[in-house]
């Protein structure tokens, strides 16, 4: 699984990056608040998945993480019918793109589900 980053000038621009992915293999969550940021850390720690493998991996400073990005794209494949989607955002990552059109990996975690 990786957590993704981003900033978009807007959420139908956030979407249209990602229209073309599988939505089966990944999650948005718009985190502009604090108490949405808060609502998604603990979703990860305790709803995300009951194996504690994956609670244990997230990174001890995600609230720091996540706090300049207005959405987390949260992949938990990595291939689509469409192509690889990681490779996708490793692409936009690196581009010249603005800030505001980026995104960028955050945590990978890789564990097996009981």
């Amino acid at each position: 699984m990786t957590l993704w980053g981003a900033s978009f000038s807007n959420n139908e621009d956030l979407k249209s990056r990602f229209d073309r992915f599988d939505e089966d293999f990944m999650e948005i969550h718009e985190i502009c608040h604090e108490e949405e940021r808060k609502s998604f850390i603990e979703y990860l720690q305790t709803e995300y998945s009951q194996d504690d493998p994956f609670a244990e991996q997230l990174p001890l400073n995600l609230e720091q993480l996540i706090h300049p990005y207005q959405s987390i794209v949260v992949l938990y494949g990595n291939d689509s019918s469409y192509g690889a989607i990681n490779f996708e955002l490793f692409e936009m990552s690196q581009s010249d793109i603005p800030f505001e059109a980026k995104a960028a990996l955050l945590a990978s975690i890789v564990y097996e589900a009981k």
